[in-house]
């Protein structure tokens, strides 16, 4: 066999670039020097009978052409070594040729390679990108050859190994096709290569900030806070009934009606802390001023998106109506509405503020009646109306389905009151977790105080707690506020033992990091999850990674990546956990203002004298990340900005695939792809939520509002290289929101708050499922008309 690689031609036929260059020289140079040139001609491969295989990798191949193939390297984000292997056998003998193009985004030398195979022995070509070469081979009848592409870690982006072959006469009739023609058409050959391989390869080049920005921070047992207390069974609260209307299919409306609240002056909560911590929000009287003057996004990566009614199907689930009469009616007028979800095996378990609900994944119908978050954790009611009492007010709603377990897991937050509603300087975590994968049947109720009255700044309150995963732990994030003068104190992650959990231990072992404000990013840390069929990082112990962004009212141009490494830790009664945070550099981003709203009936509003104006909507007023995904050794996220070109200014929303690596213990990331959602018109793009499959195929999921539509329930797909420039509609609102909120009296009159965040998992049936907020043609209470959608998508 003789091997060339392309580097010591590059100065042999002047005037031509170098792959073409090398690919004229090398072949006129076989037509003259290949032996026995009647007896060992060109061949070429039956690439239709080669065989992909993959060894602890997630690699692809792409056939391009009967004599061209891109084979992609293994990206999984387990960690660990991995190859993908492309191979067949010579069915005639004789010289094979091929040019070959490496490239890879990993911006780490070494971590990925490829090079081909010969009856069971592999040689190099390369571990740097980009490289290019040609090799020739001689085979014979039989022989097994092929190429491979390899990685040590799976992670920092794929090896990308581009293969043509030169199949051709035999040596002495190619001299005589004319040596002219023959350079022309290999220096288009070599041309096509590399550009063929160029658009398949290249998604952006990560931008990674130098690996020397390294912060670390060790975390402190708590073991013993977190503490098993009873158990509650919710099989009395299964229901076998639902209208028609609620069936798994496009949503049909059923008709409104005013509910009266036990008063017209209804006791109701607002969310105590709402705003990040470094800077108050604009007054009322100045955000429209501030929305026409907000920061401008960089919108040369501003996708403008058409829209559509979605073909997709779906649900009416949780509103309004049914939290608020929950436990007999027993609860607060609550907005705004926070929705999460979590699905697996027929179920979809769905939670809004302070209720939750099971229903059947195939028709959409309730598997239980609305219970309410006081039942499940089985502690008194919020407010007993006949009586005025005041018992726990649980907040901040997150469900989650544990793969690995087989558990849901149903996780929120409280500050302590007295009978009489007024807070007291205490604070507890309540988390319900299901004794089996039926989330209708029996539960395990945790509770946890998180006053942290010896920490500096505290006692304290655990503010927007945020879930995440890995194979080994759960993570729980929250924003500390001080409980009497609410201001902020730093944040929280609490990294709990899985075993423990499955095991039902009365104390599960856990670990709490705190995190002071320092660098601006310790603000609403996301962790992230694993989707269903992903590979979870296995290397250092284990790790879990994290996302935040800019807490104050600022632009940025960073998001801050944290990693917890040696997660397998929690699986001892010690853990030995560090966590790690460093930053990567994004596109410019600024925070949300407010939303307008399409003119339509308030009910409520105009009820009030005097009577309420249409309300603007709450557009976030920060830039927190709102999820966080990791697949395929990427970390898929959302939050919310602020879009403006000089003549509008719109709310919408940032999606971002990082790449992160954690490497001899150095966390680095770079920006894959990146970008902003723009509706289209004067329309607003609120709240988005991120799900994304094994392979990077996903959804997002957003309240869609303006002055052409009602709050309505939407989304948009994308994948790893791609995103769908087109909004589709899952659910329709039907009139403006006219929540208590937004009037005198509500957090600033004039601007309804509208959920911190929506809801999306991909399911055990590895469909996209969200939940997101928006007006439903639906029962509605005297004080709100929120209601929520589930829609479905199969990628």
């Amino acid at each position: 066999m003789r091997y060339i690689k392309s580097d010591w031609l590059s100065g042999l036929i002047p005037g031509l670039p170098l792959a073409p260059r090398t690919i004229a020289f090398t072949v006129l140079a076989v037509a003259f020097l290949v032996p026995g040139g009647a007896s060992a001609g060109l061949i070429g491969p039956d690439l239709s009978a080669f065989v992909l295989s993959n060894d602890q990798a997630d690699g692809t191949v792409f056939i391009t052409d009967p004599l061209a193939f891109v084979l992609t390297g293994g990206n999984d984000g387990s960690g660990l070594p991995g190859t993908v292997v492309f191979t067949g056998f010579s069915t005639q003998a004789g010289n094979l040729i091929f040019d070959w193009n490496y490239q890879s985004d990993d911006m780490s030398p070494g971590y990925d390679s490829a090079g081909y195979i010969l009856n069971g022995a592999s040689v190099q070509l390369s571990d740097t990108a980009p490289d290019l070469g040609r090799v020739i081979l001689a085979l014979t009848t039989g022989d097994l050859y092929g190429f491979y592409v390899g990685t040590l870690d799976n992670t920092g982006e794929p090896g990308v190994l581009s293969v043509e072959f030169l199949a051709a006469p035999e040596p002495g009739t190619l001299m005589l096709m004319g040596g002219l023609g023959v350079l022309l058409a290999l220096i288009w050959t070599g041309r096509r290569l590399r550009l063929q391989s160029a658009a398949l390869v290249a998604l952006i080049v990560p931008a990674v900030i130098p690996a020397q920005t390294q912060n670390h921070y060790l975390p402190s047992s708590i073991t013993g806070q977190l503490v098993l207390g009873q158990t509650v069974n919710l099989t009395p609260y299964r229901t076998q009934s639902r209208p028609q209307s609620n069936t798994l299919r496009a949503f049909v409306a059923d008709a409104v009606t005013q509910v009266s609240a036990a008063s017209k002056v209804e006791i109701t909560r607002l969310p105590t802390f709402q705003h990040p911590p470094l800077s108050a929000p604009p007054s009322s009287q100045a955000r429209p001023m501030a929305r026409a003057m907000a920061p401008a996004a960089t919108r040369e990566l501003t996708l403008t998106m058409a829209i559509s009614q979605a073909s997709t199907t779906g649900f009416l689930a949780l509103t309004h109506y049914d939290q608020r009469l929950a436990n007999g009616g027993n609860q607060f007028s609550v907005e705004p509405p926070n929705p999460a979800i979590a699905v697996a095996g027929g179920f979809v378990l769905e939670g809004v503020n302070n209720a939750i609900r099971v229903f059947d994944a195939k028709s959409g119908s309730p598997l239980i009646s609305t219970v309410s978050s006081n039942e499940l954790f089985g502690v008194a009611p919020a407010i007993d109306r006949s009586s005025g009492v005041n018992g726990v007010y649980p907040t901040d709603m997150r469900v989650f389905y544990d793969q690995d377990l087989g558990r849901w897991v149903v996780l929120q937050r409280s500050q302590d009151n007295d009978i009489f509603g007024t807070p007291l300087d205490r604070s507890h975590i309540y988390m319900a977790v299901s004794q089996t994968a039926d989330p209708t049947a029996a539960w395990n109720i945790y509770t946890m105080d998180t006053t942290n009255g010896s920490n500096f700044g505290c006692p304290c309150v655990p503010d927007f707690p945020q879930f995440g995963a890995d194979q080994y732990g759960w993570y729980i994030s929250s924003n500390e506020y001080n409980t009497s003068t609410l201001q902020f104190v730093d944040a929280q992650i609490f990294a709990i033992s899985k075993m423990s959990m499955s095991s039902g231990v009365a104390t599960p072992t856990i670990s709490r990091f705190i995190l002071p404000q320092v660098t601006g990013f310790e603000f609403a840390i996301q962790p992230a999850s694993v989707p269903p069929g992903a590979s979870q990082f296995l290397a250092a112990g284990g790790v879990e990674y994290l996302l935040s962004s800019q807490s104050t009212f600022s632009n940025d141009n960073r998001l801050a990546i944290w990693a917890i490494s040696n997660t397998a830790s929690l699986q001892t009664a010690s853990p030995s956990l560090l966590l790690t945070q460093t930053f990567v550099t994004t596109q410019s981003y600024s925070y949300p203002d407010i939303a307008v709203q399409k003119p339509g009936d308030l009910p409520y509003g105009s009820s009030l004298f005097p009577p309420g104006q249409l309300e603007f909507i709450d557009g976030g007023s920060d830039s927190r990340i709102l999820s966080a995904v990791y697949a395929g050794g990427r970390i898929f996220t959302t939050f919310p900005v602020q879009i403006s070109d000089g003549n509008r200014s719109q709310v919408g929303a940032a999606y971002m695939i990082l790449s992160p690596t954690f490497r001899n213990a150095v966390l680095s990331g770079g920006v894959v792809r990146q970008g902003f959602l723009d509706a289209p018109g004067n329309n607003h793009i609120l709240r988005p939520a991120i799900a994304v499959n094994a392979q990077g195929k996903g959804a997002i999921a957003f309240t869609l509002v303006g002055p052409d539509y009602y709050p309505s329930a939407a989304y948009t797909t994308l994948d790893v290289l791609s995103t769908s420039a087109n909004i589709q509609i899952a659910a329709a609102g039907s009139a403006p929101e006219d929540g208590f909120t937004g009037y005198p009296g509500g957090s600033f009159p004039g601007i309804a708050r509208w959920g911190d965040y929506s809801g999306a998992v991909i399911g055990s049936d590895s469909a996209v499922w969200m939940v997101t907020e928006y007006i439903p043609d639906a029962p509605r209470t005297t004080l709100a008309n929120w209601g929520t959608f589930v829609a479905r998508y199969v990628p």
